[in-house]
């Protein structure tokens, strides 16, 4: 068992696909000298997603290389995955600290931003029923403002979830629309609202992956 009193580097990592813990992902953490790179241990997330301790000997000052099995973990799923393996490579210049690196992972993508940044990506995304004047062409014809006919109340309607859902979880609600009506998007909206902060920041996530994959689908990205 390693010693997680030492300082060391650990993970987690989040399947944003299913808006849960990764458990079973391989991680390798490589120490890099030169053009070498020297394993320093393999070990597999826990059912939380988590590596309390990668490596099996001390840190010291220098770069690192972290290889997350993407492809290998969707393969036990039963899921074909484009991204096969997703490598972060850091710079240890305090030994005598914890390191920790968190991982949003898709069949085709990865991410390691912390909670700001993620919350950052969140809001960067435009309301479901804003002006069109406010969303990008791409949200302009995602959300149907190129043939939208939504009655005035429901606008107003997810005006007023909308600022509830800020109120209550800090960020945007985000959706992937999937060519769905602004009506239909009215009870999602109210659903979510009983969900709470951790599980909407996840869900949050998952939608803009997947508002991401299908522009990669349809050529657009």
């Amino acid at each position: 068992m390693p010693n997680t009193n030492r300082p060391t580097i650990s993970t987690h990592v989040l399947d944003t696909t299913r808006g849960e813990p990764a458990a079973g992902v391989a991680v390798t953490l490589w120490r890099l000298d030169g053009k070498e790179q020297v394993a320093q241990g393999t070990r597999e997330t826990d059912a939380d997603g988590r590596i309390a301790a990668l490596g099996d000997g001390a840190l010291t000052a220098g770069t690192y290389r972290l290889s997350f099995e993407v492809g290998a973990y969707y393969k036990k799923k039963g899921t074909a995955a484009f991204l096969q393996r997703a490598t972060l490579d850091v710079e240890i210049t305090d030994p005598n600290r914890r390191y920790h690196i968190p991982l949003l992972m898709s069949p085709f993508a990865c991410s390691s931003l912390s909670e700001a940044e993620q919350i950052g990506v969140i809001n960067a995304h435009p309301r479901i029923g804003d002006r069109p004047d406010k969303v990008s062409a791409l949200s302009f014809r995602e959300q149907g403002y190129d043939r939208d006919t939504t009655p005035p109340e429901v606008l107003r309607r997810l005006a007023t979830l909308n600022e509830e859902y800020e109120q209550k979880f800090g960020f945007r609600f985000v959706v992937f629309v999937n060519r769905r009506s602004k009506e239909a998007i009215v009870p999602v909206l109210e659903a979510r609202l009983r969900g709470t902060r951790d599980e909407e920041r996840r869900t949050a996530l998952r939608e803009i992956l997947a508002i991401a994959e299908d522009r990669l689908k349809q050529g657009e990205v």
